[in-house]
């Protein structure tokens, strides 16, 4: 396998030099170019490893197997989601999602996980129409700002009830 680090965009110029370069000194660990998006290093993956990233849910989505390091991501009850606690762990885990591959019912687990999950988020979610005027400005948007409460409410209110 070859480790490709990508780095959360936001993170770049946080963490010192020497972090990168300890990964560099790992066997098979080379860093994603930030240039290079996401989207293009999920469809050459052929397993998506996260921390905590959203990068999972889109390997989930994306029909990818996902070793996860988040020990609390609701993820990692998924069928094709196997939770790592420990550098020890890694390969085992690691072998056992490549070794997932030969399984006959493969496909079926991956978009078992892939519906799964978009069916969640479809429960939690609600709609924000208009959003991206949000983006690019700083004033406070009374008309965002209560579509986002009342939706939150409604929610609150039956997951209550």
């Amino acid at each position: 396998y070859m480790l490709v680090v990508k780095e959360q965009p936001d993170a770049y110029g946080i963490r010192s030099k020497s972090y990168y370069d300890n990964f560099l000194r790992m066997a098979n660990v080379v860093l994603a170019h930030p240039k290079v998006g996401s989207d293009e290093w999920l469809n050459k993956s052929s397993i998506v490893v996260s921390l905590t990233s959203t990068m999972a849910f889109e390997a989930v989505i994306n029909k990818k197997p996902v070793l996860s390091y988040g020990k609390h991501q609701v993820i990692n009850r998924l069928p094709t989601v196997v939770y790592s606690d420990s550098f020890d762990s890694t390969k085992e885990k690691l072998t056992m999602l490549a070794e997932m591959s030969s399984d006959s019912d493969y496909w079926h687990k991956l978009n078992v996980s892939s519906i799964a999950l978009d069916e969640a988020f479809k429960m939690v979610c609600f709609d924000f129409s208009g959003y991206e005027k949000l983006f690019g400005n700083c004033d406070f948007h009374m008309d965002m700002a209560k579509v986002a409460v009342d939706n939150l409410i409604e929610h609150a209110w039956v997951a209550g009830n």
